[in-house]
């Protein structure tokens, strides 16, 4: 082996440990970019889980301030945001969106 093929193998060997941590750095990357993205889905999933029970909690309380008449409910759900009117077979119909 002449000098010219020793450095050029030279050469390639550290470009290839040059790749080869670069790569390992992407790989790390990439995996923590992976374990926010499945958090984020988590909290997301889980928002959407708290979103209907709190529906269901809002509906409850307006079915039972109609139901009781009590105003306290009623100023609790009104303070909070939450329209709600009385249907006409007595079941309220709540809007949690307003």
């Amino acid at each position: 082996m002449n000098a010219a093929q020793f450095w050029t193998l030279n050469a390639l060997a550290i470009i290839a440990v040059v790749l080869a941590i670069i790569n390992i750095s992407y790989f790390q990357g990439n995996r923590e970019a992976r374990t926010q993205v499945a958090e984020r889905q988590q909290f997301i999933n889980q928002t959407v889980q708290l979103n209907q029970l709190n529906v269901e909690v809002i509906k409850t309380m307006a079915r039972a301030a109609v139901e009781k008449n009590d105003t306290a409910i009623g100023d609790l759900l009104q303070r909070a945001g939450v329209s709600y009117r009385v249907r006409n077979n007595a079941e309220p119909s709540s809007d949690p969106a307003n």
